[in-house]
């Protein structure tokens, strides 16, 4: 019965361990995409999502369940998702030729 409950609690931990590196990697990432689309230009409502980023993060408590941090990690990969989704259709749309004095046609 104490091995059993032993490795509970250690797949506890270890799930607890994996969703903080999640929001840890989630907050990183949407911080510096965006940057990089305020930078380059990139026309989207940053104001929004930057208020909307705020609020998800404003939610993480300093000691929760994980059921807690899974949700507020969702909600985090959600805004992620959204942040590329507008960073690619930039990318998308400019010319991606490396020679500035000439210009391809797309075929």
């Amino acid at each position: 019965e104490f091995k059993e409950l032993a490795e509970v609690v250690r797949a506890e931990k270890k799930a607890y361990r994996v969703v903080k590196e999640r929001l840890t990697i989630c907050r990183r990432d949407i911080v510096k995409m965006i940057d990089a689309g305020i930078e380059e230009g990139v026309p989207a409502n940053w104001g929004r999502i930057q208020q909307a980023y705020q609020a998800i993060v404003g939610k993480i408590p300093r000691t929760a369940p994980r059921q807690v941090l899974e949700a507020i990690a969702a909600e985090l990969e959600e805004l992620w998702a959204e942040v590329r989704e507008a960073l690619e259709s930039f990318v998308k749309t400019k010319n991606m030729s490396a020679n500035e004095s000439h210009i391809e046609r797309h075929i």
